[in-house]
Formats: structure tokens, sequence, C-alpha cells
């Protein structure tokens, strides 16, 4: 893999890992900002998008104008290869700046300058996040060393950067808050019919996601309203077993009133955010919650936790309840159940709430970042 081709003129370049495009959350955040990047290129005369992908990865999604480079062997995110080649290419491909969507910053740092974006501590701040101890620890280790060597971090909310200030003692002045956006979820300006009683919940199974207490909360919801559903919508992971588990525990399992959804193509998810009556989100955890945004946008109302990140993102659109009171959830679930103008009137907040995000927004305050850190190479030199 050579270099890409030169720019021309003043225009510096950009290259964008793109390898975790198709990942869920991280994956989503690339595709999307990517695609506004590149929208906005055309408008701005300072800098120019390119990416850096595997050989057999899938870029039906990537805009035209976007350059792509791929090294002849591929580099798997979190191996050995990655810490060791990964530098090595970045410096190849001929750019100006590097932006990694993601903490997996090499042991061999590229010599260019580089942008990362932490969205979260989970993998410091909560156990059984990876997909085994050793990746924990290496993903920890990784985090640390892309705070401490890169030219500036994006996070994606004031909770995040207060946790990376806190935790990893990084200069306030350096870490960027940039919020989602939420235009990815295309929807169509027909209201679709909601189910009567269904709450839905949308994301993995990991145990910051708490739902062994979703359960004991859906089993009280269930003995007040018999015709209560709870839809699941997420990956499996090695933690499914214990969510489910935690199902049979509070004996809800083994019936049609809970589902256990996989399939999170945008088309399948949009649906599941139009029919549902109430989005139920009772994370401990969180450096964003997509879920959240995504549901206000489909006028779903939410009930989730007032914890971590959450309360930025639902405002005052939402219902924010404690993530271990069992009794306020089931009382604030039950009440919204039987009152349509309430629901009716979240729904309306929600939808106003997830217009003041936009990833045309994130694209400009990252390209922002992007021309304050070159200006800086430049001044030094």
């Amino acid at each position: 893999m050579g270099a890409l081709q030169p720019t021309g003129g003043v225009l510096k370049r950009v290259v964008i890992d793109l390898r975790m495009a198709g990942y869920t959350g991280v994956g989503r955040y690339v595709r999307c900002l990517v695609q506004a990047l590149a929208r906005l290129q055309g408008a701005r005369a300072d800098f120019v998008v390119a990416g850096l992908a595997n050989p057999a990865q899938d870029l039906g999604w990537l805009p035209g104008g976007v350059a792509i480079a791929k090294p002849e062997v591929a580099v798997g995110v979190y191996s050995a290869r990655e810490q060791i080649v990964l530098g090595k290419i970045l410096d190849r491909m001929g750019c100006d700046l590097v932006h990694l969507p993601h903490f997996v910053f090499p042991w061999r740092s590229p010599r260019t300058p580089v942008v990362t974006t932490i969205h979260d501590l989970i993998y410091l701040e909560t156990s059984g996040a990876g997909k085994s101890r050793l990746h924990e620890l290496a993903a920890r280790r990784m985090l640390a060393r892309a705070a401490r060597r890169s030219a500036r971090v994006i996070t994606v909310s004031n909770f995040s950067k207060e946790r990376l200030v806190a935790r990893l003692g990084i200069n306030p002045e350096k870490v960027a808050v940039i919020p989602h956006g939420a235009e990815h979820m295309a929807l169509s300006p027909e209201d679709a019919p909601r189910d009567p009683a269904t709450l839905l919940y949308v994301g993995n199974h990991l145990p910051h996601k708490n739902l062994p207490f979703l359960m004991r909360v859906f089993a009280r919801v269930l003995a007040a309203r018999p015709d209560a559903r709870l839809v699941l919508a997420g990956p499996r992971g090695r933690h499914t077993e214990a969510a489910q588990q935690a199902s049979r525990d509070a004996g809800v399992s083994g019936t049609d009133k809970i589902s256990w959804e996989t399939a999170l193509e945008d088309e399948a998810l949009v649906a599941l955010y139009r029919r549902a009556t109430i989005l139920v989100f009772p994370s401990l955890y969180e450096g964003f919650g997509f879920p959240v945004l995504e549901a206000m946008r489909a006028g779903l109302p939410v009930a989730a936790s007032a914890a971590a990140s959450i309360p930025e993102v639902a405002g005052d659109a939402g219902l924010l309840l404690p993530p271990d009171d069992a009794d306020a959830w089931t009382s604030a679930i039950l009440a919204l159940l039987s009152d349509t103008a309430h629901r009716e009137d979240l729904s309306q907040r929600g939808r106003a709430r997830a217009e003041t995000f936009s990833w045309d927004k994130a694209a400009r305050q990252t390209a922002d970042v992007y021309q304050e850190v070159l200006a800086t190479r430049l001044g030094a030199r």
C-alpha cells in the first residue's frame, strides 16, 4: 500500500480509521461523521477526508470524494498486529492528521498528530465490558495511551469529559465535547400506530446495562398490566445468557410477553421505535446513549436512568429515574401506559429535543478541532 495522491494547494489531508465502520455504536459514529465531513469539505478550503479500511471491508455506505487506502493484509481491531503496524501504515498514506474514532491507539504512534475520539470510560469504570479479562486489560492500557499521546481528544458528553479529566488527569482544554447527531434515523412523516403496551429496550446485554433490574421491574409491571410486553433489541454476546437467566429468575421468560430481537438493521430498528409504547433504558453507565436520542427522534416516550450522560441527552424530554429504584420505575411505567396525554407530551418534547442534535453540526465542530491541531503544528515549525 502506497501513499494517497497529493491533495494539491493548501488542503490538508485528514485520514480517518474506518476499520470499525461495521460495528454498532462506534460504527454508527464512523459512518455518520464521515458522511457529514464529506458534505462539509466542499464548503471548506482547509481539509480533505481520506480513509483507512481493511481489504474485504464493505464500504457501500461511503460517499464519493473520500479516497481510501487498504493494506494488503487486514489489520484487526484490538490485535497485536494493529499495535505494531498501524502507525507505519498511517505514515505511508501521506497525511497531515490522523483521526482515530475509537481509542485503539497503536504502541508505535504515527508521526503525524492524532485526534482520538474516546466515547466513554466503560473499560476503566465498569467490569465485563470486554470479550475477556485480557481484552479488558489491553483496552485499558490503550485508552490511557490514547488520552496521553493524542494531540486532542474528542468525547461525546460532558459526563465523559469529566470522567476523562478525573480518571486520567487530562488537561480539560485538550478535550472537546462533540455530541452525536440523530438524523441517521430516517423516519417517514406518517405516525405508525403504536402497540398498546410494549416496552422497548435497545442495546447490548453487558452488565452495566442493568438488565436484571429491568426484568424485575417488568415482572411488577406485568402483574398490574397483563397486556404488557417487553422487547429487547440488541446483539447477542457473552452476557446474553446472564440476561436471559435474569428473565427466568423474575418469572417472565418462556412466555409471549418477552422477546429478544437481534436484527438491528436500520429499517428494523426504526420499525421497533415506531411501534413501541415506551423506551425503557435503565443503564448504569453511558458515554452518550444513542437509543435515548433515537427514540426521541422517533417520537417514542423515554423512561431512562438519571445516571451518567443520559440526563444530558434526554434533557427535560424524558422521564429520568433512579437506576436502582424498582418502585419508582414500576409506578412511572404504569402511569405512562395509562396516560395518553403524558405520552403525547413526551413524544413532542422528545422530537424537539432530538432536533438539536445534528451530524452536520458534529462535523463542523470536528473540523474545527482538526484545524486547531493543524494550526498548532504549523505554528510550532
